[in-house]
């Protein structure tokens, strides 16, 4: 049985939102980033639920894959960058993709790090991830317009 944290104590700790088809794969990432992170992780299965997911509650990092079935992750960044307070939401992606054309795409809708599913590390993520919670003030509500993340050389 999981218990609810307040929102308040889970804004401190961080939120991140993995949306990812593969089940398996972005449960084994959730757990990962609660233990090494300390983090709140949700996880979505497609582009569709994670409208709602975000729209209602904005995740700090969002990790997105590219490929899903409804709705892929070039049509829900296009979707969330129309919303203005969703503007400014750091976006991570991994993805077993490797078209240079869609990752050029993806950077041009604000995503800041692309880790493709073959060679990634769990570390690295986490690190970026954290790198990326790190840059917003403490108890900051994505809510508020933040400034856009530095997108790394």
């Amino acid at each position: 049985m999981s218990r609810q944290l307040p929102i308040r104590y889970a804004r401190r700790m961080g939120y991140v939102l993995i949306v990812d088809d593969d089940c398996d794969g972005a449960k084994m990432l959730k757990r990962f980033l609660e233990r090494r992170l300390g983090c709140r992780v949700e996880c979505v299965p497609d582009g569709e639920e994670a409208i709602g997911a975000i729209v209602g509650n904005p995740p700090d990092v969002l990790v997105l894959d590219l490929n899903m079935p409804r709705m892929d992750g070039l049509e829900l960044l296009r979707v969330l960058r129309s919303y203005a307070r969703l503007k400014a939401t750091p976006v991570v992606m991994v993805s077993a993709d490797a078209h240079a054309e869609r990752f050029d795409r993806a950077r041009e809708l604000g995503v800041v790090k692309i880790f493709l599913k073959a060679s990634y590390k769990l570390e690295d993520l986490a690190a970026c991830i954290k790198g990326l919670m790190g840059e917003r003030p403490a108890f900051e509500s994505t809510r508020a317009s933040p400034s856009p993340p530095s997108t790394p050389a």
